[in-house]
């Protein structure tokens, strides 16, 4: 969640100071589209990430549920 936050709170500053006006709909619309997907990748990298340290960790318990 912190990754999408501080991604918008960029995207906003950033387009005003290097177009000089706000985006329109469309552009923030396919800002929302690719960060959502960046964000769910960035979700995904650590899962993977952590599931093998867990289940090192803790053992079989993690798989048991």
């Amino acid at each position: 969640m912190h990754f999408k936050k501080e991604a918008e709170e960029n995207f906003y500053r950033n387009f005003q100071e290097i177009n000089g006006r706000p985006p329109t709909i469309e552009e923030t619309n396919k800002f929302q589209e690719d960060i959502t997907a960046s964000a769910n990748a960035v979700f995904a990298l650590n899962t993977a990430i952590l599931i093998p340290s867990n289940i090192a960790m803790f053992g079989g318990s993690v798989l048991k549920g």
